[in-house]
């Protein structure tokens, strides 16, 4: 596979993901709106065992504003880790 090939895999893998996330989205609220209507915290699957249980978590998220207004700049930067990222984009161009 050369690299062009390789480029338009990625590509194709990309958009058959974003579309399989769509449709694991649309089923994943058809279930929670499922869980709410009747109490059901557990929905078994077809094929085994698995199924899926609905647990509800509260995520913490720091307000990085307001830590930054009453912090200090400074003091989130000396607190904060860094880490290079690299990551692929859909582009038209170079």
């Amino acid at each position: 596979m050369n690299i062009n090939q390789a480029v338009q895999a990625h590509l194709n893998l990309t958009a058959q993901i974003k579309a399989l996330s769509a449709e694991r989205s649309a089923l994943g609220e058809a279930i929670t709106l499922h869980a709410d209507e009747t109490g059901e915290k557990f929905m078994a699957g077809t094929e085994d065992d698995h199924g899926l249980k609905v647990v509800d978590t509260v995520r913490w998220t720091l307000d990085q504003k307001r830590v930054k207004e009453e912090m200090g700049e400074d003091w989130v930067t000396s607190h904060s880790k860094q880490g290079l990222v690299r990551s692929l984009r859909l582009s038209r161009d170079a």
